[in-house]
């Protein structure tokens, strides 16, 4: 504005549909580093190599792609949780800390341009992104299987624990290829 030049009141993102991940990561990032506060600008997507102007139609679509990509469990990032039909940040993921902060780009940008997503977390992620602890009541939301256990076991008054519920102070999980992968826990 003060060279004279009017300032574009739109988030331009160009992406490949082939390489839509790995063009939106270079992008926002660039965007990110360079001037964030373009980050609250309305977004408009160019899919290359495609005629068709933005009018809200392509960045739905863009949205819509990248979480269906983002959320295949055959992306490895996110674990789908049968018995709560919520997702979860998968330990054992390749994808590097910059992965993971395109999520939350893109999903603030979806947010911030009036796009709705099925995205399901549990309760617990909205928590800590309101800066609130979580709590023994979002671990019921999270996994209520653990929590049903550990209430057994809060609950336990008999002098046999460790006969009935035979832990082993070990805690396990499948990593990306299905394997199960069993931790000690600290002593004590």
């Amino acid at each position: 504005q003060i060279t004279g030049e009017p300032a574009n009141p739109y988030l331009n993102l160009k992406v490949r549909r082939d390489h839509l991940i790995d063009d939106a990561l270079v992008e926002l990032e660039l965007i990110a580093l360079g001037n964030p506060k373009d980050l609250k600008k309305q977004l408009v997507v160019e899919f290359l190599g495609e005629q068709g102007i933005d009018e809200g139609g392509l960045s739905k679509e863009f949205f819509q792609l990248v979480v269906e990509q983002i959320f295949n469990p055959d992306y490895g990032m996110f674990i789908y949780q049968e018995d709560t039909r919520t997702v979860w940040f998968n330990s054992t993921s390749f994808e590097n800390e910059a992965q993971f902060t395109l999520i939350g780009i893109v999903l603030g940008l979806a947010i911030y341009n009036n796009i709705i997503l099925a995205v399901n977390f549990p309760m617990v992620v909205y928590r800590k992104l309101m800066g609130c602890r979580g709590s023994f009541a979002d671990l019921e939301d999270f996994n209520p299987a653990v929590s049903n256990s550990l209430k057994s076991m809060l609950s336990y008054q008999e002098s046999d624990m460790e006969d009935v519920f035979t832990q082993t102070f070990q805690i396990s999980y499948k990593d990306v290829f299905g394997n199960t992968m069993t931790h000690d826990l600290k002593p004590n």
